[in-house]
């Protein structure tokens, strides 16, 4: 690359088009991508989120798939279950398995609640707004449950999407000041 060229940039429409990507290791380069994204230029975040793929890829790339057809089979909040307990990966939280199975389900057809991202700052805003007093990592089934019931009655209210609420938990939790 030459001094000054601009780098490419992985943007959500780049993790949804991931999404639907089929094979050998379709659901690793799924969380590959979504890592990317939510991770940025980071060289440690990086290193870190490479952790879980190892030292198997094809055994993770299996786990994924398997929380993805949960996801589309029984819905969100069964999924967070399996990867948050007898599915865990060691060293992939909600954090990022959340953006994973936002990427993979939110546009999907399936009636009732969509996923959507869950980390720190998400939950730092949703303790301030709603007077919650979550922890800022390791969240359970339930309350994962109960973000999704808020985000999708608050974006029903105001006549938005509820990644769009996300989205603003998200903004407004990573603010200093927020």
């Amino acid at each position: 690359m030459r001094h000054g060229a601009t780098l490419p940039t992985l943007n959500r429409e780049a993790v949804f088009s991931a999404a639907t990507t089929e094979g050998k290791l379709a659901a690793a380069q799924l969380y590959v991508a979504a890592s990317a994204w939510g991770t940025g230029p980071s060289p440690q975040g990086v290193v870190r989120r490479i952790r879980p793929l190892t030292p198997d890829p094809a055994r993770f790339d299996t786990w994924i798939r398997d929380a993805l057809d949960v996801l589309h089979s029984e819905g969100p909040v069964a999924a967070y279950r399996l990867l948050n307990n007898a599915g865990h990966i060691k060293h992939l939280g909600p954090a990022f398995f959340t953006k994973v199975l936002y990427f993979a389900g939110y546009r999907s057809d399936r009636p009732g609640l969509r996923p959507l991202i869950m980390d720190q700052y998400v939950v730092k805003e949703l303790n301030r707004r709603c007077n919650f007093r979550w922890r800022s990592t390791g969240w359970s089934t339930d309350q994962y449950e109960q973000y999704l019931v808020w985000t999708h009655d608050c974006a029903q209210g105001y006549g938005v999407e509820p990644d769009a609420v996300e989205y603003e938990l998200f903004c407004a939790g990573k603010r200093p000041d927020g």
